[in-house]
């Protein structure tokens, strides 16, 4: 699976929002018994360490983004 976006208005960020949204996606991933993959801008050190907090790694990266997977 991969999660190709998630944008969370300014207003109701750093409310879990963002958090629980993922957490369903690595949860239905995990019932289908796939890997989970995104890719997240390299300057968007906020959103990474979201991620690597949800227990995504990092695979590869290219010239603008880290791809990670859960």
């Amino acid at each position: 699976m991969f999660l190709i976006e998630i944008q969370i208005d300014a207003p109701y960020q750093g409310k879990g929002i963002g958090t629980q949204l993922i957490k369903k996606v690595i949860n239905e991933a995990k019932v289908k018994d796939l890997p989970l993959r995104l890719q997240v801008l390299k300057e968007n050190d906020k959103a990474r360490k979201l991620y690597l907090r949800l227990g995504f790694r990092q695979v590869s990266e290219t010239e603008t983004h880290i791809v990670m997977e859960i």
